[in-house]
């Protein structure tokens, strides 16, 4: 004869019950220590490159169905915070950035490319607020005091040895609306110097205004200029 299982009348396994209420049983007894070998396994499994790939994924399909949820429950935990809590995020935050710096410039090219249009659109509507206009004004003013108060101006013939080197724009190679544009901004101490001079257009010259140089020209895929290299 055939043991049968005391719980649901099946074939027997071990102790008088079949292999399913068996497994059952042992998770019960024995929860916490299954609990432990599986957050282990778990964190064993986290630490390699496809075990965070593979938890990056879950977390953004989460994200992705719970995005208004989660925001606005981020929302009002930091309006409780006090200022002590808040600069020791920043804090964490500046650190992570840091020891991350190669995956957060991938990951903010991705978040441009994706959303060109609201991010220029949010800086126009920005540069025609009051605000904005106060503080462009604020710059350049600041632009031509040291223009006016810099000590290296440029002669006739110096302006037209660089416009005979480049005769037409860096940045894009277009020979219309060509203007200086200082490779290290007014605003960075930047010296107003044939080294420090190049020819661009007013587009280039305008988007540029006073950011790095490799930096912009790696945000709008641009190739950066062998003069800069030179220059520098």
């Amino acid at each position: 004869m055939d043991r049968i299982c005391i719980l649901c009348d099946k074939k027997a396994f071990a102790k008088a019950m079949c292999k399913f209420c068996y497994n059952e049983e042992y998770k019960k007894k024995n929860y916490k220590k299954l609990l432990k070998q599986n957050r282990e396994r778990k964190r064993e499994i986290r630490k390699t490159e496809s075990g965070k790939e593979h938890m990056r994924k879950i977390h953004k399909k989460w994200y992705e169905k719970n995005k208004e949820s989660y925001n606005f429950i981020r929302k009002e935990k930091y309006k409780n915070l006090d200022k002590n809590d808040l600069d020791k995020i920043k804090e964490k935050n500046k650190e992570y950035r840091k020891k991350n710096e190669d995956r957060e410039r991938k990951r903010r090219k991705s978040y441009y490319k994706d959303n060109r249009k609201v991010i220029l659109e949010k800086k126009r509507q920005y540069h025609k607020s009051a605000h904005g206009k106060l503080i462009r004004k604020l710059n350049d003013f600041k632009r031509d005091c040291k223009l006016r108060n810099s000590k290296f101006k440029l002669n006739k013939e110096e302006v037209k040895e660089i416009y005979e080197r480049d005769k037409v724009c860096v940045y894009c190679g277009s020979s219309e609306k060509l203007t200086f544009d200082h490779i290290i901004p007014v605003n960075k101490d930047g010296k107003t110097i044939i080294g420090n001079i190049v020819v661009a257009c007013q587009p280039c010259n305008s988007s540029k205004y006073n950011h790095n140089v490799f930096d912009w020209c790696d945000k709008n895929n641009i190739n950066i200029p062998k003069i800069i290299t030179e220059c520098l």
